[in-house]
């Protein structure tokens, strides 16, 4: 089920570890958030374009919307960013 509000965000860019692993994303109006909290703000509708998936582990993360297949999370720039890694 997709989530997003009218003025919810939009992910611009994502941030990958050395695995180009999704770590944390970075937001339209240029916040960076970590993973667990984009799930969060994805529950309650405060990032748009998206849903929450489960992977083999159970845990949580956010994928786009199957229906917008131009803004797949995984090929988005990565905000190139020593900070997170």
């Amino acid at each position: 089920m997709p989530f997003g509000f009218k003025n919810s965000h939009v992910i611009k860019k994502v941030i990958k570890n050395n695995n180009e692993d999704i770590i944390a994303y970075s937001l339209e109006n240029g916040e960076i958030v970590m993973k667990e909290e984009a799930v969060s703000m994805a529950y309650q509708g405060m990032i748009s374009g998206v849903k929450i998936e489960k992977d083999d582990n159970g845990d949580e993360y956010i994928k786009s919307i199957e229906e917008d297949y131009s803004d797949n999370l995984i090929d988005m720039p990565n905000l190139n960013t020593n900070k997170f890694q």
